[in-house]
């Protein structure tokens, strides 16, 4: 369901762009963004002339990937402070949410952490992973929402144990 301002959002997006005979205004950040032009300009060559597979070090172009994406993991790590091998690099947010939802509860398994907190607003892509882990064993907690779309800090506090394992709330929702 969508919330009165996401459609009024919407309402006066389309209006705006009806009026002045104009584009509308993409206003889902979080699900795209436009490449920054120096992101772009870094990057380039790697799409049209210095293109590689990473994996394949037998070769000067997988050679050539591997160290840009090394040089790219060592940059990342260095700005927010960890080591290059804690950087992993996905294709998006999915494979993302997968990789950590399913890779941290699979861990936390082996120790007794078999209870997973998330909400009913929660995206997709956390959804499925955490519902495929409830055939695994997991005990799943599906928190409900207040009307405005916030969580009660005492459900969240109540459904926590010494077993949970993971809690994953999403902060915004463009629905």
């Amino acid at each position: 369901m969508k919330s009165k301002l996401s459609i009024y959002l919407l309402s006066t997006v389309l209006l705006l762009s009806l009026k002045v005979n104009a584009d509308p205004i993409y206003l889902d950040y979080q699900a795209s963004t436009p490449v920054d032009p120096r992101v772009l300009e870094v990057m380039l060559p790697y799409f049209t002339k210095e293109f590689g597979n990473p994996h394949s070090t037998t070769h000067v172009y997988g050679n050539r990937a591997h160290e840009a994406i090394e040089q790219a993991r060592a940059q990342v790590a260095s700005v927010i402070g960890a080591n290059p091998d804690e950087i992993i690099f996905t294709s998006g947010a999915t494979e993302a949410n997968n990789l950590a939802i399913l890779g941290v509860s699979r861990a936390l398994k082996e120790k007794g952490k078999t209870e997973i907190i998330t909400v009913i607003t929660e995206h997709k892509c956390v959804l499925e992973p955490i519902k495929a882990l409830e055939k695994e064993g997991f005990k799943i907690t599906i928190l409900p929402v207040q009307k405005n779309g916030i969580i009660n800090i005492a459900d969240l506090k109540k459904a926590l144990s010494s077993k949970t394992a993971l809690v994953s709330v999403m902060t915004a929702n463009t629905l």
